[in-house]
């Protein structure tokens, strides 16, 4: 029996509801990954930083599977066994793990986005650079999650994964940390830098503001592009704020309720919400950028189907959005390295 409910009609329905969200979650941002690695003009430093969003995203779903879809579908022996794979595989440790690097990696994304935008002629996000932010944040994520790896065992009253503090005011208090590291830090970061960002893209005075936009972006093209890619990177951090603070808070209320019920219904709900979060960014990216809706379309077309080429331009279909598209790019690589050719 299932430790959170016994109710068959309530196991069934959380192990639907959950096999769905992990489901949308692992495809969508395995199309992401895919997406990224097999076109060129995909493979910049910002995309990669979307690659390992990607990547954390994927392993939130994969250990949150075997905990609320599988969890009737094996038992787990008693003793160390029982507890090294609860900690590693049934426990959902990892994908704590995942959730604290996307978190971290977006927090990343409004630094890069704002010093892109800012003080576009000071020192850019390179390749180089994103291979040492990247083990970073993935280290740091490890860390931060230690806590939980060394406290949960197995039960072998309840016959699953428990966490066992051995204080009740340690539980609290890491709760508490998560949800300051985790959620509200990264967040009001987000929030302050984009704040700036996007008064200087869209709210600049176009009187009192030229010069200051012009030496900012550099031309209407770069302007054009830069918006573009801020819409995308931004939508998904205030996603990411409007799922992971309610998850994040909820997660807290649960170590501080005084009925077993109210606090399991809160964790799961957490647990829901962290999920829905994950599975809803690939559809951002499609949504948002136009460049991820045209590989999508080359990607799941047979070859020749496909009307739209992304790379390639012929002349007379749809001349006028591909010359200005050309100009953009042009323009972009005379102002900048910061974002790579043909990328919208």
């Amino acid at each position: 029996m299932w430790y959170y409910t016994e109710s068959k009609a309530t196991m069934i329905g959380l192990a639907t509801m959950f096999s769905i969200l992990t489901a949308m979650d692992i495809i969508g941002n395995v199309i992401v990954c895919v997406l990224i690695v097999k076109f060129k003009d995909m493979r910049i430093p910002m995309n990669y930083l979307i690659l390992n969003l990607a990547v954390a995203d994927i392993l939130v779903a994969l250990f949150v599977v075997p905990r609320f879809v599988l969890f009737n579908a094996y038992i787990l022996p008693d003793g160390m066994t029982g507890t090294v794979i609860c900690k590693l595989l049934t426990g959902g440790n990892l994908s704590w793990i995942g959730a604290v690097a996307s978190a971290f990696t977006l927090a990343v994304v409004a630094l890069e986005r704002y010093y892109a935008i800012m003080n576009p002629q000071g020192t850019q996000l390179t390749a180089a650079k994103v291979e040492i932010i990247v083990p970073v944040i993935w280290l740091l994520a490890i860390l931060f999650n230690l806590p939980l790896l060394l406290t949960d065992r197995y039960s072998t009253k309840h016959k699953t994964c428990m966490e066992n503090w051995p204080e009740e005011w340690m539980a609290k208090s890491s709760s508490l940390i998560w949800l300051v590291v985790t959620g509200y830090l990264p967040i009001f970061l987000m929030i302050g830098l984009y704040a700036r960002v996007v008064y200087q893209l869209w709210f600049l005075d176009e009187d009192d503001g030229d010069s200051t936009r012009q030496a900012s972006t550099g031309s209407t093209g770069v302007l054009r592009i830069r918006r573009r890619i801020t819409k995308m990177v931004f939508t998904v951090s205030m996603v990411f704020a409007a799922c992971r603070i309610p998850a994040q808070t909820m997660y807290v209320i649960s170590y501080f309720s005084r009925t077993q019920y109210h606090s399991d219904l809160l964790h799961i709900i957490s647990v829901a919400e962290v999920t829905a979060n994950s599975a809803i960014n690939p559809f951002i990216y499609a949504f948002v950028n136009h460049r991820f809706r045209q590989h999508i379309k080359e990607l799941i077309c047979c070859p020749g189907l496909c009307k739209t080429k992304v790379d390639a331009f012929i002349p007379g279909q749809d001349s006028t959005q591909d010359a200005t598209y050309t100009t953009e790019v042009v323009q972009l690589q005379q102002t900048s390295q910061e974002e790579a050719p043909r990328y919208d």
